[in-house]
């Protein structure tokens, strides 16, 4: 809808970009205050931040370049272009996931432990990058008629040169003009299904039974969501068995975090702050 946020002389400022970085510096800041909370160092948890900066956006990048390689073979000047959008969350996941783990190794701080302290500011910031990408007009869904369909799509975005193919392709068809085309705001969607994932992550960390169970439980939820959300999104092609790939992807994780979370918990084990690591 407003892909540029504002210009100052040659200088433009794009939404999508704004979002990320709103999104990574909030959530670094929640986690840090959360772990100072637990009595853990605040500063590990920056520095966790930093990290997960760097090894999310390659990951993100990668996975997206990876999944439309012929594309970007075709155009490798577009590969750097990430304020534009082209980021696969698994992708952020998985390597940020990878990054942080070998971190807090590293500083001895208990790996799942400190994933259940980070995993809210995950739902957090996921919340906010949804709300840029649909100012950027990304991530795009599919045509519907429902009463909070959004039209008026920027021209310029994905989102907007959907609904113009669709919009000729009933134009030419048809030789009547068709009504407004309106698409799914399946960002607004995932925007608001993740706040609600972030209170419930919330909610799980008081009442958790072992380490581990707030992170892998995001991991499943966020399967199940973006399994379904899959259905009305128009910006990816079905790979298998009517299937895209995230939703591939999707099935994959809500099995492995099952899988996890059982072992986890028949270990049970569980820290509560700082001291008690001291104490191990």
């Amino acid at each position: 809808m407003h892909p540029v946020l504002f210009q100052v002389g040659s200088i433009t400022i794009k939404s999508y970009g704004v979002a990320i970085a709103l999104a990574f510096l909030v959530g670094i800041l929640f986690a840090a205050w959360r772990a100072k909370r637990e009595k853990l160092n605040p500063n590990d948890f920056l520095d966790i931040g930093f990290i997960i900066v760097v090894s999310s956006i390659v990951g993100a990048r990668v996975f997206f370049i990876l999944f439309n390689l012929k594309f970007y073979i075709d155009n490798p000047v577009l590969i750097i272009r990430i304020w534009e959008g082209g980021l696969i969350f698994y992708g952020c996941l998985l390597c940020a996931a990878v990054a942080s783990i070998l971190y807090m190794r590293f500083k001895k701080i208990p790996v799942w432990y400190g994933t259940d302290i980070i995993a809210p500011s995950v739902a957090l910031g996921y919340m906010i990058t949804r709300v840029g990408c649909f100012l950027n007009g990304c991530c795009y869904g599919k045509v519907c008629d429902v009463a909070w369909g959004v039209s008026g799509w920027d021209p310029f975005t994905g989102a907007g040169r959907y609904a113009a193919q669709f919009f000729f392709a009933a134009l030419f068809g048809t030789g009547k003009m068709p009504d407004i085309i309106k698409l799914h705001p399946t960002q607004l969607y995932a925007a608001g299904i993740s706040l609600i994932f972030f209170v419930v992550l919330l909610i799980l960390w008081r009442k958790r039974v072992f380490d581990g169970m707030v992170f892998w439980s995001y991991v499943g939820l966020y399967s199940l969501y973006r399994f379904g959300i899959e259905f009305v999104r128009a910006d990816n092609k079905e790979l298998f068995l009517g299937l895209s790939v995230p939703q591939l992807m999707s099935i994959a994780a809500f099995v492995v975090a099952v899988i996890v979370m059982i072992d986890l918990g028949r270990k049970g084990v569980l820290h509560k702050n700082a001291e008690m690591v001291k104490g191990k």
